[in-house]
């Protein structure tokens, strides 16, 4: 006859896996200093990176032609905002209650100068027709004006 190989048992329940817990709270004092230094850091660095956004505009190099569109401000400011967004996810799971609110308004606050920037932009209307180059304007009322 055909015998099986013998299985092993399988191993003995380990019992209930302890849940995943974030860590406990910290003072309010740590999460205050937290804030005061990531806040002067993100300052900082957007001081940094809007100069070098504002020199690099300077720079024509010489072309006449219409620019390109210039994609580097918007990854400069979404990866400002993804930074943003990332202290304020890190500082909810490490439950940091200062740090995370104050970034998730900074974030906020950001978003909202985008958004602005962009409807301010493209609030313009189009540009006119222009008109034809004999006309005249009739300044009379009653449109019977010599030559329309």
């Amino acid at each position: 006859m055909f015998a099986y190989p013998s299985v092993p048992p399988p191993p003995a329940d380990p019992g209930p896996a302890e849940p995943l817990l974030p860590p406990k709270p910290r003072g309010p004092l740590v999460d205050l200093l937290l804030t005061v230094v990531l806040v002067a850091l993100e300052g900082a660095l957007a001081v940094v990176g809007l100069y070098a956004l504002l020199i690099r505009a300077w720079d024509t190099g010489g072309s006449t032609g219409p620019k390109p569109y210039d994609w580097v401000p918007v990854l400069a400011v979404a990866g400002f905002a993804a930074g943003l967004l990332l202290v304020t996810v890190l500082a909810c799971r490490s439950r940091l209650p200062i740090t995370a609110t104050v970034h998730g308004m900074l974030l906020a606050g950001l978003l909202l100068l985008v958004a602005g920037g962009y409807a301010y932009d493209h609030r313009h209307d189009t540009r006119p027709t222009p008109l034809p180059s004999d006309y005249r304007p009739c300044f009379s009322g009653s449109n019977d004006c010599p030559g329309g």
